[in-house]
């Protein structure tokens, strides 16, 4: 390739002389005229001489350029900005097979390229406007040969000395021969890398030298933690140690040996493997590295092991256990058969079982046998068989038939139990099955054959039947007072009465603890609901204990029809069981039947709870906050935490509609700790607000008094919200401490010990109050809103608050009445000296800006209301 400089030097862009003032004078005239063309002359010569300046500097770059160009020994290309080819080499035009240079020139070198997408050479041509060398590693060029020809692509942009701005440089290094080599490593790499053996070498040093992914995966290491270190610093020492040892063997003996080896792995387990090492020699021979060769035979190992612990259980075993050959020929029987048998092994070896035949079976029951083996594989069944002392005994045999290497070659294996005590047993075991064992009726799986049974009737009959389901109201109280002895009597009483009230044909089931299920077959509604009140009639008598108590009983009662209720066993006890918490709901001792609006509210039922736990953790839930006024001052003594619910489902709840779902459904446990928490974080919300603190109180569920270690999620909450304990009290109902009154003791000292106070909600609504009111570390008495409302209107009321009063003041007890809803209530309770107040006539349960606008109109002399 040439580059010729410009045809002629640049134009002179300066402005012509101005010819001089003429004189007068020809002569003159004319000898100036001759000066300037000679000056002239001059300045045209010194042009010349720069242009052949120029054109030689140009000439001479050029040809050094074609000299350096032409001698490159590698293939070389000029390229313009496009990619397309200027000038070649001859090594470029051999390597692509091209005649000569010119035929080279004008083509576009990316069709050069054997992959089209490479977009490396193209953006360096675009965007490389600086003279540094760029390098494009792993370049396919379509070469004359018959494959792609890997190659290393150097680009430069050309001087400005060689006239060629704007194009570069590319040279070719041939890189076949090291990817080749590269392919081969790369297939060594992949062969160890994907055998499922361990495959290594270790050096002299006991440096590893080779590791594959096997050995990697199997000691959970990658290859920079086992490169290049000793086995000890990721091995377990005793195997570093016994692998180090058999390396040695074979540094020493210079020929290949073959070991067992062990693996320890961090997680516990032991791999067991085969190795077979031999040694790497230099080519002088000497050995410079053991690499081994390791299979793991763990599964091996434990099929030994299962074999051997299966021998141990043939001959160990408490079953008795024959093999047959494929002729029916015994060939082993272990101890168990001679000790159940009387047979010895020798005395049995090449005889047919049939020595063992009662005589009790006729010939087509050995003949079904043996066609089950044939066609199946295996028969299982009961067989009387003699014993060699002629006992018959009753034996469950399963035989199943094991095929060989060949398809007649089988054998036959029988493992038998003497079941002569399970026979003798069975009328036992079947009324332990299906009845009760407590009350003698039938359990739930023979009420469930037997309703099963009675709807395939009623259905092929077209008649009806009732399902009763039938609860005990707090019989829980009885257990915990009286004691679980007294419970079972009255379970026993409670279905001796219902059998007398129930014809012979009806079933009645104790599905568990006191629950029972009736059974009444082909009856209308009329008399189902003539059946359940004299149910309700039967257990409202007295029911004596052996200690001399009497009781009084009272059920609720739950009914569903077939098939009005449900055509299936699973509907119809579930409807009767909705009707029955119907019937608890509306206040206990009644029946109630199943209806849709039931069904209905069941539904509603489940969405709530399942509303409820989606809404966990969500900004679904609130706490109010009801203030408690000093009767004596009309001041703030304290505010009570009141959980509300805004459903982004189901609207804004009441909590006597969720509350009680929580509480089922075990929601309360995680419900109760967000309260609590939240109460803790207002109250130092509130001193930090400049409100000063400010006592909360925080009811508390039977779930979380019973089912998680209340005081030690008050203390660590109290931990993180660096409230004072004091500020924080808990109140429990009556009904909740007393379900195990000595537990329930400890669990409120352990409270105290937090230093929380404690208070007894609606208190005088239970049985057992005064009987344990002293024996529980209360603070403070809440007396039952159902009594203050009724101040002023009932005596009886009355004379209960004033008790309570005068025996919490006994006490040293706080008293606080709930429920106040006008100034005659208040009077009275001032009157009777109780301590705060709570209800409507202050305030309802106020969000929290609400709260402390309250709050901010007391402070400024509002006052609480007075009479």
């Amino acid at each position: 390739m040439s580059t010729k400089g410009p045809a002629y030097p640049a134009r002179d862009n300066t402005p012509a002389r101005p010819l001089a003032h003429r004189p007068a004078d020809p002569t003159a005239a004319l000898q100036l005229a001759y000066e300037e063309l000679r000056l002239q002359q001059a300045e045209l010569e010194v042009q010349n001489e720069q242009l052949i300046s120029t054109q030689f500097i140009a000439a001479s770059a050029s040809a050094r350029y074609a000299t350096v160009f032409q001698a490159l020994p590698v293939p070389a290309l000029v390229l313009d900005n496009r990619g397309v080819i200027q000038d070649a080499n001859q090594q470029a035009v051999d390597f692509f097979g091209f005649r000569t240079a010119p035929m080279l020139r004008q083509h576009s070198v990316f069709r050069l390229l054997a992959n089209s997408d490479d977009s490396r050479l193209g953006q360096i041509l675009h965007h490389g406007n600086d003279e540094s060398v760029h390098v494009i590693t792993n370049l396919l060029i379509s070469g004359k040969n018959a494959g792609p020809a890997h190659m290393e692509g150097h680009v430069v942009r050309l001087p400005a000395e060689y006239h060629l701005d704007g194009h570069h440089l590319l040279l070719l290094l041939d890189r076949n021969a090291e990817h080749e080599k590269e392919q081969g490593q790369a297939m060594f790499q992949a062969v160890l890398d994907n055998t499922q053996a361990l495959i290594y070498a270790f050096d002299r040093e006991g440096q590893c030298i080779l590791a594959n992914q096997a050995l990697l995966r199997q000691v959970g290491r990658t290859a920079e933690n086992v490169l290049a270190h000793r086995r000890d610093e990721w091995l377990d020492r005793r195997d570093a140690n016994e692998q180090a040892c058999n390396d040695h063997q074979v540094f020493v003996g210079r020929t290949p040996l073959t070991f067992e080896e062990t693996l320890h792995l961090n997680n516990g387990e032991i791999r067991y493997h085969v190795s077979q090492k031999f040694p790497l020699k230099d080519p002088a021979g000497g050995v410079y590295a053991v690499a081994g060769i390791t299979t793991d035979i763990t599964e091996r190992k434990r099929l030994e092991r299962r074999l051997q612990l299966a021998m141990h259980v043939f001959s160990q075993g408490s079953e008795g256990i024959v093999v047959c050959d494929g002729a029916a020929r015994i060939t082993s029987v272990n101890r168990a058969f001679e000790e159940i048998t009387g047979y010895t092994e020798a005395q049995c070896l090449g005889r047919n079982p049939s020595m063992l035949a009662s005589g009790r079976h006729a010939p087509p029951f050995y003949q079904q046998l043996w066609h089950e083996l044939q066609t199946h594989g295996r028969w299982e069944g009961e067989v009387w068989n003699r014993r060699k002392d002629g006992t018959i005994y009753p034996q469950w045999l399963r035989v199943s038939r094991v095929s060989g290497d060949s398809k007649d070659d089988c054998s036959f294996v029988g493992v038998f139990s003497d079941i002569s005590t399970r026979k003798a047993s069975e009328e036992e075991i079947e009324r332990l099955a299906y009845y009760d064992l407590l009350t003698g009726t039938p359990n739930r799986h023979l009420l469930r054959d037997r309703l099963e049974q009675a709807i395939r009737v009623a259905t092929r009959e077209r008649r009806q039947f009732a399902v009763l389901f039938l609860d005990l109201d707090r019989f829980k109280e009885v257990n915990d007072i009286h004691g679980h002895d007294a419970g079972d009597e009255v379970l026993v009483e409670v279905s001796r009465r219902m059998k007398a009230v129930l014809r012979a044909q009806d079933t009645v089931c104790r599905q568990g603890g006191d629950e029972f299920i009736l059974l009444l077959t082909e009856i209308d509604h009329a008399g189902a609901d003539l059946c359940a009140r004299k149910l309700l009639a039967a257990m409202a008598e007295p029911c004596p204990l052996s200690n001399g108590i009497a009781l009084r009983l009272s059920v609720s009662i739950g009914v569903a029809m077939f098939p009005d209720d449900g055509p299936t066993a699973q509907a119809l006890l579930k409807n009767a069981d909705s009707a029955m918490y119907q019937a608890k709901n509306a206040g206990r001792n009644d029946h109630h039947f199943f209806s849709l609006a039931m069904a209905r509210k069941a539904t509603h039922r489940a969405a709530l709870e399942h509303a409820m736990r989606e809404a966990l953790g969500s900004t679904e839930f609130s706490v109010h906050y009801q203030p408690k006024i000093d009767l004596s001052t009309g001041k703030l003594a304290g505010v009570e935490a009141l959980l509300r619910w805004n459903s982004a489902l189901l609207g804004k709840q009441k909590p006597d509609a969720f509350i009680p779902v929580a509480e089922e459904s075990g929601l309360i446990i995680p419900l109760g700790t967000w309260v609590m928490r939240e109460a803790l974080r207002q109250i130092r919300a509130w001193q930090g607000a400049g409100l000063g603190w400010i006592a909360v109180s925080v009811n508390v569920s039977a779930g979380q008094f019973w089912k998680q270690d209340l005081p030690a999620v008050v203390d660590k909450l109290l931990t993180e919200t660096g409230v004072p304990p004091a500020l924080l009290e808990l109140e429990l109902t009556e009904r909740t401490a007393l379900v195990h009154p000595e537990e329930g003791a400890v669990i409120m000292q352990r409270l105290k010990a937090v230093g929380v106070s404690l208070s007894m909600d609606d208190f005088g609504t239970g049985y057992s109050s005064l009987s344990y009111l002293s024996r529980l570390p209360v603070d403070i008495l809440k007396i039952d809103q159902s009594f203050v409302q009724r101040l002023g209107h009932s005596t009886g009321d009355e004379v209960i608050v004033r008790s309570v009063v005068q025996l919490a003041r006994s006490l040293e007890l706080i008293t606080v009445a709930e429920g106040v809803e006008t100034s005659q209530q208040q009077d009275y309770l001032r009157q009777y000296g109780c301590d705060l107040g709570q209800g409507y006539f202050y305030a309802r349960p106020l969000s929290i800006p609400a709260l402390e606008g309250w709050m901010t109109q007391q402070q400024h002399g509002s006052g609480c209301p007075s009479a």
